[in-house]
């Protein structure tokens, strides 16, 4: 056992005790063996008062703590030896800027704050974990001058957190005030202010803090003055907690956006900006692991202090088995490894990621602020419903091979000014409908309802059976045909509107939930479809010649999209597309659009092995400052 001075302690934990420069090989403390260098350190600690060092179990090293009257004992172990042998909490933080320069420059001098950090944080935790638990943080567990050991301590972080009896979230920038403004607030716009202060820790904002998340058994929350926070019900935790706090005050109000004008959104966030934390965490607790694109969705626009952690984090939530280590020293190449290594498991999100899509010149540019680290444009269709049958994808040469519905060429097309008045687009969209359509209701209710605005093509159909409503439809597609004057137009095609309930949430719709269509694609459906990206078109079957008429987000200019083949994969279904209603656009191999409404189709035969080449988004961190007093006041458009 090492006994450490105030000058020679920071080195020594930094670098390996009893050495300055090379790597010195531990005892383990509970096999007594050799830590070869090819095996993991875990290095863990515990507090003891200088005048009670009676300690039975053996330590590394003793490191004095004067101004807080502790000493700190250090253990050293195999990782295998402290899964086996020792009960610990693991710590999840934001690295201090100080404490994260000291750690680039190497300096070898006293950092006093490295110690006191830990230590409050051990304090914190005596009062309610058994005394003899130990703590891995990685401020005394990983030696950050000693670049080969600290890369396999690295590697075995998920597993650290993951066999840890519980995390503890050490929430530097949040204190008492704001956790009771959030649960006990007397005033909406205490508790909203509370909710959204939360959501704004830096803590949220990282790409390990994330994944250390997701790997959790169970998160505590630690605040600013290292209270720790009891969990408001035994099977919960605080995140859940402030997702719980949001969903009811939104239940209560029935208005969204007016909560979110409360916590004024831009310069703090709220829950969904957070990204899909919960629903990650479900399925790892599910057994499962996400697919590539709600890891994206995830990970890619949170902060990460070396670029390689990323992909790191990467392959620890998502369905991929590769490695770090395993991955391409290029990020793009590195991203298309995973990918493939997610295809092999049944997983088609890497089919319908948007790298780069063509906008309208004139829509507004994406706004990170406003989208917190929740990545919309690269996905945005959320979990899986339904699986596409197994075996229906194949990777062959390192390229996808999917088995698809040819849904015909694309032989009409138009984007239309997406930006107008919803019933302005609505009446533009009517007309493109009728030119394949006619007077046909069915085939109207098809195109428009169902596959332009989401609707339920069952719950449409049992509505319209009611009374004269498919007459009425009837008479007045025929009316809209022959009808020029356009103040009468206009009526008719409110008078559509409401007959297929577009304006309305009278029909049940679990895709929608509590909106109108118009409404949703206002909203959630415009950004799924790419906003001024997107556009409306049309394939003609290449067996029975019917017309299908797409909503697609457009990943290449409107000049190769027409020309373009449509396929669509049967089955398949995420939380916003219709039950086999996710497809793409092909010019060749290449992916120029996406849809995710494009059901139903007709009954012919026409299942083809289709080669897709793959192009991913890279992560776009979001390097914006939230919270009070870390951001510049956004003007926040309707």
């Amino acid at each position: 056992m090492i006994e450490l001075s105030k000058e020679s302690w920071l080195r020594s934990l930094w670098f390996g005790f009893g050495t300055d420069s090379v790597e010195q090989l531990a005892v383990c403390c509970e096999c007594g063996l050799l830590i070869q260098s090819e095996e993991t350190l875990a290095r863990t600690f515990a507090l003891q008062h200088p005048d009670n060092i009676q300690n039975p179990r053996v330590t590394t090293a003793h490191i004095a703590v004067p101004t807080l009257s502790q000493v700190i004992l250090v253990y050293s172990r195999h990782l295998e030896c402290l899964f086996r042998a020792a009960r610990y909490v693991a710590v999840s933080h934001v690295w201090h800027p100080a404490a994260l320069e000291l750690a680039t420059v190497n300096v070898h001098h006293d950092a006093q704050m490295i110690l006191g950090i830990s230590t409050r944080i051990a304090l914190g935790l005596a009062a309610h974990v058994p005394a003899n638990t130990e703590i891995w943080h990685d401020y005394i567990s990983v030696p950050q001058w000693q670049p080969t050991l600290k890369e396999r301590i690295i590697e075995a972080i998920p597993r650290i957190f993951g066999r840890a009896e519980f995390t503890v979230a050490y929430l530097s920038d949040i204190d008492q005030e704001t956790l009771c403004s959030m649960r006990r607030g007397v005033w909406l716009s205490d508790r909203v202010q509370g909710i959204s202060t939360l959501c704004s820790s830096r803590w949220f904002s990282r790409v390990w803090t994330a994944m250390e998340l997701v790997v959790s058994r169970k998160i505590r929350a630690m605040l600013q003055d290292f209270t720790l926070l009891e969990d408001p019900r035994p099977q919960s935790d605080f995140v859940e907690d402030i997702f719980t706090a949001w969903s009811t005050e939104v239940r209560k109000i029935q208005d969204t956006r007016y909560l979110e004008g409360i916590a004024r959104i831009g310069d703090n966030l709220v829950p969904w900006q957070l990204g899909p934390l919960e629903l990650v965490r479900d399925m790892r607790r599910g057994g499962q692991r996400a697919p590539f694109g709600v890891a994206h969705e995830l990970l890619a626009r949170r902060c990460v202090t070396v670029p390689r952690d990323y992909l790191r984090a990467f392959v620890t939530v998502s369905l991929s088995d590769l490695t770090e280590p395993e991955l391409s020293t290029n990020m793009q190449e590195a991203l298309l490894q995973i990918a493939m290594s997610c295809i092999e498991k049944n997983d088609y999100s890497p089919l319908f990621m948007i790298p780069k899509p063509t906008r309208d010149p004139h829509a507004p540019a994406s706004n990170p602020r406003l989208e917190g680290y929740m990545d919309f444009q690269s996905f945005g269709i959320g979990h899986v419903i339904k699986p596409a049958p197994a075996g229906n994808i194949t990777i062959t040469n390192r390229v996808p091979v999917v088995r698809m519905e040819n849904l015909g060429g694309i032989r009409a097309a138009e984007v239309f000014e997406w930006s107008r008045p919803p019933k302005h687009v609505l009446a533009q969209v009517v007309d493109f409908v009728l030119r394949f359509t006619g007077s046909d209701a069915e085939a109207f209710v098809d195109a428009l309802a169902v596959r332009l605005y989401a609707q339920s093509r069952r719950g449409i159909l049992e509505h319209l059976a009611g009374g004269s409503r498919t007459a009425e439809l009837r008479e007045a597609l025929e009316a809209l045909r022959r009808e020029a004057n356009p103040e009468i137009r206009a009526r008719i095609v409110d008078a559509v509107a409401a007959l297929l309930c577009l304006d309305s949430a009278a029909v049940s719709n679990p895709l929608i939930r509590g909106a109108s269509p118009l409404e949703f694609m206002e909203t959630h459906g415009r950004r799924i479809h790419l906003g001024g990206a997107a556009a409306v078109v049309a394939a003609e079957c290449p067996r029975c010649c019917r017309w299908f008429l797409l909503r697609v987000g457009m990943l290449r200019p409107l000049g190769e999209v027409l020309g373009a083949t449509a396929y669509r994969v049967p089955g398949l279904q995420y939380r916003f597309s219709h039950e086999g209603g996710m497809g793409v656009l092909l010019n060749g191999r290449a992916i120029v659009a996406r849809f995710v409404w494009g059901t139903p189709t007709c009954e012919c035969a026409k299942l083809e092995e289709v080669p897709v080449q793959l192009e991913l988004p890279l992560p776009q961190p979001n390097e914006c400052k939230y919270g009070p007093g870390r951001h510049e006041s956004v003007v926040i458009g309707p």
